[in-house]
């Protein structure tokens, strides 16, 4: 740029000048095109999503389904020999988001039906 402001420009500059033109337009759509698929979170839908689990039925198997699809990944049931069965829980959040339970830990707190 500063050549340019100093008058110099030769046929090389501006034939740079130009790639670098186009490569900036191509990155500019590049941006455009990544920002469509993720939209940006604005607070406002944050909270309007938060806003709809609270005003949802919890006695509505769709409504449970819906919270059990948000926040868990993945659930494995796994064979722990003489202990009896192995749950793993993973959480769709940030941190400590795995949860091993053991069938003894469900016995001891599962209500009696």
């Amino acid at each position: 740029m500063s050549a340019i402001e100093q008058g110099i420009i030769t046929p090389t500059t501006k034939e740079r000048l130009e790639e670098l033109e186009e490569e900036r337009r191509d990155l500019e759509g590049q941006i455009a095109r990544e920002e469509m698929k993720k939209p940006l979170l604005t607070k406002e839908r944050i909270m309007y999503w938060l806003e709809s689990f609270k005003r949802g039925d919890i006695e509505d198997v769709e409504y449970q389904r819906r919270i059990i699809d948000t926040l868990v990944n993945s659930v494995y049931v796994y064979d722990d020999g003489d202990k009896g069965r192995k749950l793993v829980l993973t959480f769709n959040i940030s941190g400590n988001n795995t949860l091993t339970i053991s069938s003894s830990d469900i016995e001891r707190t599962a209500p009696y039906l």
